[in-house]
């Protein structure tokens, strides 16, 4: 980051200064060309003035042209950081939360406000509210009801690959002897990597909490049981 931030300030000043440069240099190429035509060269001209005038104007261009380049080197040299250490911090944070007996909501509710989209934290909560849903089963996020510490040490997250504007980052849970394989979805949302999908790669199954009609039919349902609930 320190090394980023240097290359930065070097072609920032390297931008204002041929910035000035541009600005000098068009203004003595205007001054020249009305020398040249006006004062010096008259109606006629004189020999090889208009060579004079062509090399000021190619000058102009190839400055130009080098603070273009630079203004592309900026926005190219400051990329996103890719997703993988998003989704690594995500998952070593939400499995230790939850098997070290911590105050799990409050520290689940925080963890998602940072790591995961706003889109699923509503479509979760909203889910979470209906009297015997089935749309999530099970954890979200992991695609199991149970996880153990040892989990944690033996996470494995691999490279991500763009994916529709976003990138998809393969993540295996679990132990070696029964590992778990998400794929899990990121995009780029309040200036940092979120996550807002989540498949059970070894199924090739997702749990629907996208699927309108599937929360449409469970909150029917909610609604229909709701007062058998609410008398207890």
């Amino acid at each position: 980051m320190k090394r980023r931030a240097r290359v930065m300030s070097s072609l920032f000043n390297l931008m204002l200064a041929e910035t000035r440069a541009v600005t000098w240099r068009y203004t003595m190429v205007q001054s020249g060309i009305r020398i040249l035509n006006n004062a010096i060269c008259g109606p006629a001209g004189l020999p090889g003035s208009q060579a004079l005038i062509y090399h000021l104007q190619e000058e102009l261009m190839k400055t130009f042209s080098l603070v273009a380049l630079i203004l592309l080197l900026c926005s190219c040299s400051t990329p996103h950081r890719d997703s993988k250490q998003t989704v690594k911090q995500f998952y070593t944070s939400w499995m230790t939360t939850f098997t070290n007996d911590l105050d799990t909501r409050d520290d689940s509710n925080a963890l998602m406000q940072h790591y995961v989209a706003k889109e699923v934290i509503h479509r979760l909560t909203l889910i979470q509210s209906l009297y015997e849903q089935e749309i999530v089963e099970a954890d979200y996020f992991m695609y199991a009801q149970d996880y153990a510490p040892e989990w944690i040490p033996q996470l494995r997250v691999g490279q991500p690959h763009p994916f529709l504007g976003g990138e998809k980052v393969d993540v295996q849970l679990g132990t070696e002897s029964t590992p778990i394989h998400l794929e899990v979805y990121t995009r780029w949302e309040e200036g940092r990597w979120k996550i807002y999908r989540v498949r059970d790669a070894d199924n090739g199954y997702e749990q629907p909490i996208y699927d309108a009609g599937v929360i449409t039919r469970a909150e029917a349902w909610s609604a229909k049981i709701a007062p058998a609930y609410k008398k207890h």
